[in-house]
């Protein structure tokens, strides 16, 4: 209610609007950092930056961002 022009995009990792980024979690802040690599440098360098790092290049986000809470 503090914020009534926010919306909150469940079912992605991350979101980019150009002059603000952000992701769901410390994981997808990782992939949000491979994205804005692949916008500045592309693709190839992005793959690089992930290989380094043991990580695939993209992920699709098919998988919700959060964990249901306990008991649901």
């Amino acid at each position: 209610d503090a914020f009534p022009e926010v919306s909150v995009a469940e079912d992605v990792l991350y979101v980019d609007h150009g002059d603000v980024a952000t992701s769901a979690g410390s994981g997808a802040g990782i992939d949000l950092c491979l994205h804005l690599v692949r916008s500045d440098l592309g693709s190839s360098y992005a793959a690089q930056v992930a290989r380094s790092m043991v990580l695939p290049p993209h992920r699709d986000g098919s998988q919700l961002p959060y964990a249901p809470p306990p008991g649901l």
